[in-house]
């Protein structure tokens, strides 16, 4: 009884991101996903992909000391990381931070300050940004007056768009920025997340692992 009341006071996913536009998208998109409204949604913005890449050990101990989530969700650009050449692929680069967090919570194991530890650490790719999300769901985009065009049919955001930002960037009505924390949330709640999933495999995967992290903490907590 006592574990179960603690878990409900703790977050049950905390979030390590690699930017502002996640920082301020994440805990309404999250809320979307999972149809919460209200949820505690802890973000660290590790501030930018190479102190995820180079220092996960350090943003999970923030999240941990700070937030203590009973799960954790880590995400980071892949075309960042391919780009500066800190990976060869996709897989690659997962594989990189599982090994990275794996390493984290064995040591941690050894430092009273973090416990209770996260019960999982998952990683999430964001292919091959975390924009390509956001415009996986375009028509939304346009209806709400967030972007203007009329030329052109969305391609395969996965693999067709090379640089999703700049092409996000080019098309946001005026003054309009993901790395505003009002315009964020007003974007993210016109965005049907079951769009954005058949058109973005990765943000399919965000969307399992978070549900997955949430039913867990659901059923420990005794609220299933």
């Amino acid at each position: 009884m006592i574990e179960r009341l603690e878990r409900i006071q703790r977050a049950p996913i905390g979030f390590i991101v690699e930017g502002e536009g996640e920082f301020y998208c994440y805990p309404s998109l999250v809320c979307r996903v999972l149809d919460k409204r209200g949820l505690y949604c802890p973000v660290v913005n590790a501030g930018g992909y190479g102190n995820i890449i180079r220092h996960l050990d350090d943003q999970l101990t923030s999240l941990t000391l700070r937030c203590n989530p009973c799960n954790v969700i880590v995400t980071v650009d892949l075309k960042d990381a391919l780009d500066r050449g800190l990976c060869n692929d996709c897989a690659d680069l997962r594989v990189c931070l599982e090994q990275q967090a794996c390493n984290w919570l064995l040591a941690a194991m050894r430092d009273s300050r973090l416990a209770p530890l996260p019960d999982r650490i998952k990683i999430v790719i964001q292919v091959p940004k975390f924009e390509s999300w956001v415009i996986a769901d375009v028509d939304h985009l346009c209806s709400s007056g967030h972007i203007a065009i009329t030329e052109y049919q969305l391609p395969d955001v996965d693999s067709q768009i090379a640089n999703p930002a700049q092409w996000l960037k080019e098309r946001l009505a005026p003054r309009v920025s993901l790395k505003n924390p009002k315009h964020a949330k007003e974007m993210i709640s016109k965005l049907d997340p079951n769009v954005m999933r058949q058109n973005s495999a990765s943000f399919d995967k965000f969307c399992r692992e978070t549900t997955a992290c949430y039913t867990l903490w659901c059923h420990q907590c005794g609220l299933l």
